[in-house]
């Protein structure tokens, strides 16, 4: 069997059982409405793309354009979450084991996931593609579809950008350090770094696309100053139109993108040297090793004569039926509930792990949050305090079933009523201490508007945990979702989605708009809702079992 036929087949079947998953329907689902938002209505109060006070007409040229550099933004972050789990599900599913008592290599092995991650992305970027089209259409600017002006953005840019994530996420996959929640932040830092990088450089990726629209435009104009704006930007007044030709795409920017294949080429031979295969579990061993006095045991037991055993069966189950003692002598349970001796549990397995490196870079965040000034820990520190536990956050609601103890607790009485406060106040406890600095800083000065997102932040973080954990049971969900809503909202201040306010300059309560009241009340009652669903999910979920 030759190489290639290997690794497209494993390739083939990973793709066919993924696509089969709810994940990629929700993904692709959410792809197709992402496509639509990326081309607003023309009278619509909110663009995705903007340079300064223009935006350009939309025909072929900008809604490719403007779509393939959103969709790189939006499958370069979600698509990455979406396809690192091909490795795990083997390693939890033990097929794994299966493939490491065949011949096939591991760099094989890792080809045809990369393969497979990099088919996925595809995929649904061409489904974004095709929706731009429709969008082309039915916002009716401009009728005229030129087709290769509309697709080349995707195909030059896109589609080689999707290489790398499927290459990194195999990397991040086979690497122990990078497999959890700390590789997760580390592909974030990776993410924002990149983007900065293309933005600012005008050449590479979406750069490509952006720097000629702003070189264009320079020329349609001369008073334009260069400013731009990517992501969904709410607008104070409408903009004023160009007409766009596309980017001229010549041979030294398509053979830097192409480059990028090779790269992830590289990326996948790196992850061949880091793979460690898939190894017994310890538990499986230590298992097999206290079982073998058991079976020694057994073996004994079976070269006993069958006479024997079938006269030793009836006086087993005869002393299985009768009691020794009445149930009348048995001694009363006696409940000892004590509610802070469970937070402390709770909190107790939440920092289990935790090393000390972690500890001092958490008090040093919270000290610098303390004693600088407000105008430097808004926009930087004060999201970092709040999104470095999420390691802890993100264990929430899953635990049990992650270490198979959920079915040892069924049997505790009022557990859905005693254990989920209680792992919710720990978790409420890590999350005021990592921002108790800010806290303190806030009350200082007096900023009272910013003491109430700070209230109703340390209230949201830990119950979006929770609920996410007890739905999903794992850990996935609230660490993706939390880093979404931490990137765009609080980090970028998007309007309506910064849960810390932190595009709100510092006032009093009795300076406060109505509208800031409205998105206050508005996270205080998604925080009640989350809460809740959090004790019907795990109400439901413990009838079910």
């Amino acid at each position: 069997m030759s190489k290639a036929y290997t690794i497209y087949h494993l390739a083939r079947a990973d793709f066919l059982e993924r696509t089969r998953r709810y994940s990629f329907f929700i993904t692709a689902v959410l792809a197709v409405f992402a496509a639509y938002l990326f081309v607003p209505p023309a009278d619509s109060n909110y663009v995705t793309f903007y340079l300064g006070s223009y935006r350009g007409l939309y025909n072929s040229e900008w809604v490719g354009g403007t779509v393939a550099i959103s969709t790189t933004m939006f499958l370069t972050l979600i698509g990455f979450f979406l396809v690192k789990n091909s490795i795990d599900r083997d390693q939890r599913t033990r097929v794994g084991f299966i493939i490491a008592g065949t011949s096939l290599k591991r760099r094989h092995y890792l080809f045809g996931k990369a393969l497979s991650n990099f088919a996925v992305l595809s995929v649904i970027a061409f489904l974004m593609m095709f929706v731009a089209l429709f969008m082309q259409l039915i916002r009716g600017e401009d009728m005229t579809i030129h087709i290769l002006d509309l697709a080349l953005p995707f195909l030059i840019v896109v589609i080689p950008q999707m290489a790398i994530v499927a290459a990194l996420a195999v990397v991040f996959e086979s690497w122990f350090l990078l497999r959890g929640v700390a590789g997760n932040i580390i592909y974030l830092a990776l993410f924002i770094a990149t983007v900065t990088i293309s933005i600012n450089s005008g050449n590479i990726s979406t750069g490509i696309i952006s720097g000629q629209m702003q070189s264009d435009l320079k020329q349609i104009h001369p008073a334009y100053n260069g400013e731009f704006g990517q992501g969904i930007l709410f607008l104070d007044k409408p903009l004023s139109l160009f007409q766009w030709n596309g980017v001229h795409w010549s041979g030294s920017i398509v053979g830097m993108q192409l480059l990028l294949f090779a790269a992830a080429l590289v990326l996948c031979l790196l992850a061949s040297l880091l793979f460690g295969g898939f190894a017994e579990l310890p538990t499986s061993r230590k298992r097999d090793k206290h079982s073998r006095f058991p079976q020694k045991t057994a073996a004994k037991k079976n070269t006993a004569s069958p006479q024997s055993e079938e006269n030793e069966q009836p006086k087993q189950a005869a002393a299985a039926v009768a009691p020794t003692f009445s149930a009348a002598e048995l001694t009363p349970v006696a409940y000892n509930f004590r509610y802070i001796t469970l937070i402390k549990a709770e909190l107790g397995l939440m920092l289990k792990g935790v090393s000390w490196l972690w500890v001092v870079i958490a008090a040093v965040l919270n000290v610098l949050c303390l004693l600088l000034p407000l105008n430097t820990s808004f926009p930087v520190l004060w999201p970092l305090a709040w999104i470095w536990p999420l390691i802890l956050w993100s264990s929430m609601g899953c635990r049990e079933v992650t270490h198979g103890t959920h079915f040892f607790l069924a049997t505790s009485p009022r557990l859905i009523s005693r254990q989920l406060p209680a792992v919710w106040t720990a978790g409420y406890i890590v999350t005021a201490a990592a921002g108790g600095g800010i806290l303190i800083r806030l009350l200082i000065e007096g900023d009272m508007l910013h003491a109430l997102y700070w209230l109703l932040g340390s209230l949201f973080i830990p119950t979006l945990a929770l609920v996410s954990g007890v739905i999903t049971h794992s850990k996935k969900m609230f660490e993706v979702l939390y880093m979404l809503l931490w990137y765009i909202g609080p980090f970028n201040q998007a309007p309506g989605i910064n849960f810390l306010g932190t595009d709100s300059p510092a006032r009093s309560l009795v300076q406060v708009s109505s509208l800031t009241w409205l998105s206050l009340a508005g996270c205080l009652v998604l925080t009640i809702v989350l809460f809740v669903s959090a004790f019907v999910f795990r109400r439901r979920l413990a009838t079910v079992h």
